[in-house]
């Protein structure tokens, strides 16, 4: 049976450029249903615009006194209305947050407690439930795929936006958008029904790593953070000046919250999740409600992100909401004053991602008390930069604030979100916003030991970001030689093993990459992200059969993960088991029928069974979603030839050149095949030698360069030019040790000292 198949697997990580393909068709609609009628409304009943700010500090804007802010847009809105100076998020990463502003809740009690986390229980009711079941228009924008309706922040939402532009299949696209696009098709939506009351979401996502603001945001600013957040302002005055411009302003209550701020090396940490500081955990809030607030109020104490659901329907006038732990602002917001509330501030992260110890920690007026292995006491009035621990000076303080979280905590009703699959999409999308994480069990980890304190392990955490860093833009080995003294320093922390793994199989360290692979699905064995990782490195063992197992149990954690089912089909080929590698490709497209790699195995599988027509139909279908995909296109002029259509081949051929003038491989095809056969004529001939010359500068150009442009120079006539051509290719050939290209290349070479044409040349 012929042997001819070309297997296209890819790492995990470029699966998002065909999964993201299939979402351009469109956004999400949660909820929509042209059947539904919604009850009657108050057609002048207000409206209510939430701006959610992602990963935004408070001290970067200013309104909050940063002297070199750009937030024009931030800073009217709150001198339009009320600014509550000292504001708390309860846990600072995306999801866990903005579910906490959703339903007013803690935490524990939604039961979100990290990123892709589960899904938020039916139990919790959200405010947008609310203002749907009153006949509200309920529309979400949202900037990143951390909330993606999946998660449950959709329920409510008769329409929610989540669609992303593959501006960069590869990197940020899949997984977040600018703030312009947001803001366009919020404004898009609000445009359309004019005359029904709204609450709408919207969320800029763009503060957050990595920080690449456009132009002229990123001249104006010489921080790329305060650039980001520029731009995000910007979007916020879009959304402002249509309210005005609408007549809307006066009867539409705006509220800006932040869901977490940024470290920038403050206590060792960079970026957010792992500390409970003031630089993650204050955020802005600023409610605005012109005619029913008055303006320029500043709250100096007091502001929690569950107290904001509690706040709007107050404001708007409805009775408190069941079941929440937060209260209303709405007193505060009319007279500037607001007793402090305890604030319970939780991050998981540090168990999730790294196999470490959560943290929780209770915030009062003066004192934050963070319980940790090596527990805190901060004076936040004398101290805010959070710089001296004061549990050994102070232990009695220590020991009531430690009570009162230990009480605040028992108080919760703990409840577990719905289960949740993390598919090895979730898990790629995950990394792609720069989180680490799949769930640990346990307080202990193998050792028996208690799980040791981020605090101790700093160095390690920021060691891991640099070497995702690397690994990301193809320094392999420089993140290797970084992080194999960190698996030493923690070894409980699969995420390292996983990391290392990666650029030990990036870098062609196979037997290495399996060693650390196989330790990074440990705690978690059903990831399947880390077990096709760990599959790939027996794969290039040529451990075929050992890696059809691992792809197996990838496949029975991820049943619609395709490409476990790509790297099935490579490894039953590698065995010569076509057929069973032909039921993979097969599957792989039932479950990712848009995927231009699933589509392009599949016609390689077909073309292996002599089922030409077939393939080339999934190859046309593939390269309709992927009109650059070099396999398709490699594979497609071979069908041609194979259905002896071979001014098909050199059409498509050309197609590809056109699209890819940068494969040389290609270019060296279609000029051989134009020089030579039944049908060359001198303008073909003329052609492929324009080709070779500007696909490829000489000093750069291998043997088959020249063995091709001496075929294509005799068959224009010119032999001495062939020779002299042809004699340069056997050349390099024989620098380079090519035998099978020195004897090819000798006898044709010798045809052209006689004046005459070799005899049939591939393809």
């Amino acid at each position: 049976m012929p042997t001819n198949i070309e297997i296209h697997p890819r790492p995990v990580a470029l699966t998002l450029a065909a999964m993201l393909l299939a979402a351009l068709g469109g956004c999400k609609r949660v909820g929509e249903s042209p059947e539904a009628k919604a009850p009657a409304i108050d057609p002048d009943a207000p409206n209510v615009l939430l701006i959610s700010l992602d990963t935004t500090r408070a001290d970067r804007l200013g309104c909050y006194g940063y002297a070199d802010a750009h937030t024009p847009a931030l800073d009217a809105l709150a001198a339009s209305g009320v600014r509550f100076a000292r504001a708390y998020c309860h846990v600072p990463l995306t999801l866990p947050s903005h579910t906490s502003l959703f339903t007013g809740t803690y935490p524990p009690t939604h039961g979100i407690r990290v990123n892709a986390g589960g899904i938020l229980s039916q139990e919790v009711p959200t405010i947008t439930e609310a203002f749907q079941a009153r006949g509200y228009r309920t529309g979400a924008f949202v900037g990143a795929w951390v909330v993606n309706a999946t998660f449950g922040l959709g329920r409510g939402f008769d329409h929610y936006d989540e669609e992303v532009t593959a501006d960069d299949a590869m990197d940020r696209a899949g997984q977040e958008r600018p703030g312009d696009q947001v803001c366009d098709v919020a404004l898009a939506w609000l445009e359309a029904e004019l005359d029904r009351p709204f609450f709408a979401w919207v969320h800029f996502f763009d503060p957050h790593l990595p920080f690449e603001a456009p132009e002229p945001f990123a001249q104006n600013c010489s921080d790329p953070y305060d650039a980001e957040i520029a731009f995000m302002d910007h979007q916020v005055s879009r959304l402002m000046d249509w309210l005005t411009a609408k007549g809307l302003r006066d009867k539409t209550l705006v509220v800006a919250a932040g869901d977490h701020g940024e470290a920038f090396g403050e206590h060792g940490e960079l970026e957010h999740g792992m500390f409970l500081y003031d630089s993650t955990t204050l955020v802005p809030l600023i409610f605005s409600f012109p005619g029913t607030l008055p303006a320029g109020i500043v709250v100096a104490e007091g502001g929690r992100l569950v107290d904001v659901f509690p706040t709007i329907v107050d404001l708007i006038g409805w009775p408190p909401p069941d079941g929440v732990d937060g209260v209303s602002l709405a007193k505060a917001c009319r007279t500037g004053q607001s007793e402090f509330l305890p604030v319970y501030v939780e991050t998981q992260y540090p168990l999730f991602g790294f196999g470490w110890a959560s943290l929780h920690s209770l915030v009062t007026e003066r004192y934050k008390f963070i319980e940790a292995p090596r527990p805190e006491l901060y004076d936040l009035k004398a101290d805010p930069a959070e710089s001296t621990n004061l549990v050994e000076r102070q232990p009695d303080m220590a020991e009531e604030l430690m009570a009162e979280l230990s009480r605040l905590r028992g108080e919760m009703k703990e409840r577990a979100p719905e289960p949740l699959t993390l598919d090895a999409e979730m898990l790629e999308r995950l990394a792609g916003l720069g989180y680490i994480g799949v769930p640990s069990l346990g307080d202990e980890n193998e050792t028996g030991r208690p799980r040791r304190d981020p605090k101790d392990v700093t160095e390690v955490y920021r060691g891991m970001l640099e070497a995702r860093r690397l690994n990301k833009h193809g320094r392999h080995d420089e993140a290797a030689r970084l992080l194999e003294p960190l698996v030493e320093r923690s070894p409980e922390s699969d995420s390292i093993w996983y990391t290392l793994g990666e650029a030990y199989l990036r870098m062609g360290s196979f037997q290495k990459a399996e060693g650390a692979l196989a330790k990074s699905v440990r705690l978690v064995p059903d990831n399947p992200t880390r077990l096709c990782y760990l599959g790939d490195s027996l794969f290039h063992q040529q451990k075929f059969s050992e890696a059809i197992e691992v792809y197996r149990k990838a496949i029975a954690a991820a049943p619609d993960f395709g490409e476990a089912y790509a790297r099935m089909g490579a490894a039953h080929s590698k065995l010569g088991q076509f057929a069973q590698a032909r039921e993979y490709f097969v599957r792989h497209v039932e479950v990712e029928p848009t995927s231009f790699n699933a589509l392009t195995n599949l016609a390689s599988a077909l073309h292996n069974a002599r089922e030409h027509e077939e393939a080339l139909r999934r190859l046309r279908q593939a390269l309709e979603y992927a009109p650059k995909y070099a396999p398709a296109h490699r594979l497609l002029w071979r069908v041609l030839l194979s259905l002896r259509r071979r001014s098909e081949a050199i059409d498509a051929l050309r197609a590809a050149h056109e699209l890819m003038p940068e494969d040389r491989e290609q270019a060296h095809i279609l000029a051989l095949m134009l020089c030579t056969g039944r049908r060359t004529t001198p303008e073909t001939v003329a052609e492929a030698l324009h080709i070779l010359e500007s696909c490829c500068p000489p000093d750069e150009a291998g043997p088959e360069h020249f063995d091709t442009q001496a075929t294509a120079l005799a068959a224009s006539g010119d032999f001495p030019r062939a020779v002299e051509a042809a004699q340069h290719a056997l050349d390099l050939a024989q620098q380079q040790g090519n035998a099978a290209a020195v004897t090819q290349i000798a006898i044709r070479l010798e045809a052209y000292r006689q004046g005459r044409m070799p005899g049939p040349s591939p393809p």
